[in-house]
This record gives structure tokens, C-alpha cells and sequence, in this order.
């Protein structure tokens, strides 16, 4: 490859890389802004890292597919502040996954769990608990994380999740 092309190409992957840049902070600048249900910083942080991680490691966000009456959902869903039975989580996560000729949805609830807000009596610590027993048996796995492991890096709690989900490895970056 000349220099004046290889110049010119690299160029031309920085006017790609700051379009994509621009657009995805403002989809989720915009979705925090508008009336997105998602006010705590701990869980607006999950979620963006939840979806760069998405974009990156090339994993469909959820959408459905299909004639009506025929519809079928494909691709990883993060559903903020989803009502669940008597309970309000901070998400639920899912993904339709192939194993072997059949299709299984699996989900996963996160809860972002900031000391301002949890465990500061027993008896919302008994409360949490029971909630949790309640969702278990309700057929929900329940992954909590702490405020600070999500301020920390929250490429780490959105990796596990996603990678509950998808069943295979994530890449942060």
C-alpha cells in the first residue's frame, strides 16, 4: 500500500471512529435525558457498559423478527426497571440461545446494589433476601452488584451477565 493511501486510510478510520463515537453517546446521553426509567449512576453505568460491550463483541441487541402471528425474538435484552411479580427490579436481562435443534430464552435479573441504598437494616436486608428467594423460584437467576465493583470497572458485573446469557467468553476492552 502507498503512503499517501495508508495516510489517507488512517484518516478516514478516525472520521469513522468519531462518527460512531458521537452517535453512540448521544443515543444514551438522550435515553438518560428523556425519560429513560434508569436514575441512579451506578445503573446508568451498567447499562452503557452493558452496551459497548454488546456493539463490540458483535452481539444483536434484542429485536423480533417475523410475519405477525409469527413472531420470534432474537438477540439480548436489557430491560431497565422491569415490574416482576410484586417486586421492581433494577433490570432483567434475557437471550434466545440454540442448543442443539431447540430454542431456550435464558434471564438473568441485575440488581446494582449502591451502600447508600442497601443492607443498612436487617430488616431490609430480610427483605432483599426474600425477594430474591421469591424471584429464584419464580425461575430467575439474580446477580447483585456492588456499587463500588461497578464504579471500579463496570465492563467487569456487564462481562459476567453477558456472559451468563450468551455462554461464552466476552471481550472487555
Amino acid at each position: 500500500m502507498k503512503a499517501n493511501v495508508q495516510d489517507f486510510l488512517g484518516k478516514a478510520s478516525d472520521v469513522v471512529g468519531e462518527y460512531h463515537r458521537d452517535d453512540f453517546y448521544e443515543e444514551y446521553r438522550c435515553q438518560f435525558d428523556e425519560g429513560m426509567e434508569i436514575d441512579s449512576p451506578i445503573e446508568q453505568l451498567f447499562y452503557c457498559a452493558v452496551n459497548v460491550l454488546l456493539e463490540l463483541n458483535y452481539i444483536a441487541p434484542s429485536e423480533t423478527h417475523g410475519l405477525p402471528g409469527h413472531e420470534y425474538v432474537r438477540g439480548v435484552g436489557i430491560w431497565p426497571q422491569e415490574k416482576i411479580h410484586k417486586y421492581r427490579v433494577d433490570f432483567l436481562m434475557d437471550n434466545q440461545l440454540r442448543r442443539d435443534k431447540n430454542w431456550i430464552k435464558k434471564e438473568v435479573i441485575v440488581e446494582c446494589d449502591s451502600q447508600v441504598f442497601h443492607e443498612r437494616t436487617e430488616a431490609e436486608r430480610r427483605y432483599e433476601k426474600k425477594r430474591d428467594r421469591d424471584l429464584t423460584r419464580l425461575g430467575y437467576k439474580v446477580f447483585h452488584f456492588t456499587g463500588k465493583e461497578i464504579t471500579d470497572n463496570p465492563y467487569l458485573p456487564a462481562k459476567e451477565a453477558l456472559e451468563y446469557l450468551c455462554e461464552y467468553d466476552i471481550e472487555i476492552p
